[in-house]
């Protein structure tokens, strides 16, 4: 899937229910998990397991993308 994140836009506090890979495809997106932050720009990649909690946040004054990548058992 292609989620897009205007500036200022965010996804809360959620569990990833399958192993899910996050790919940034423009702008920049920061994701919180575990109690670490990464700022991730184009082309950047995170992986997570199920259970892993993550937030999204897209603190830049630009628009971002991003293509998620869930696998499924």
């Amino acid at each position: 899937m292609l989620s897009h994140y205007l500036p200022g836009a965010e996804a809360g506090l959620a569990a990833q229910q399958t192993e899910t890979v996050y790919v940034v495809t423009a702008g920049e997106l920061t994701f919180t998990s575990e109690g670490e932050e990464v700022t991730l720009g184009p082309m950047d990649s995170v992986h997570y397991t199920p259970g892993t909690t993550r937030t999204v946040k897209n603190n830049s004054r630009l628009p971002a993308s991003m293509l998620v990548v869930r696998i499924k058992a």
